[in-house]
């Protein structure tokens, strides 16, 4: 089954995806203190509260021991 969406709720996703990455980009929490506890944090706070779906949805466990980068860019901002 394909799931249509009306370019309205595409148009609110947009919204609050970017009203989240605004307000905490990566999940950051606080002031960056470049500090191993600060960084533990971060990844704790990221993964059981912020985005607890973001390491199954890209299988980090599969990516183990490479090196990849991927950007994902809004048309809107090409």
């Amino acid at each position: 089954m394909v799931d249509i969406m009306l370019d309205s709720e595409i148009e609110k996703i947009k919204e609050q995806t970017k009203a989240q990455w605004n307000n905490t980009p990566c999940g950051q929490i606080g002031d960056i203190t470049y500090t191993l506890d600060y960084f533990e944090n971060v990844e704790k706070y990221r993964y059981e509260e912020y985005a607890p779906w973001m390491k199954s949805y890209f299988e980090y466990d599969k990516q183990k021991g490479k090196n990849f980068l991927k950007l994902v860019l809004d048309k809107e901002l090409i």
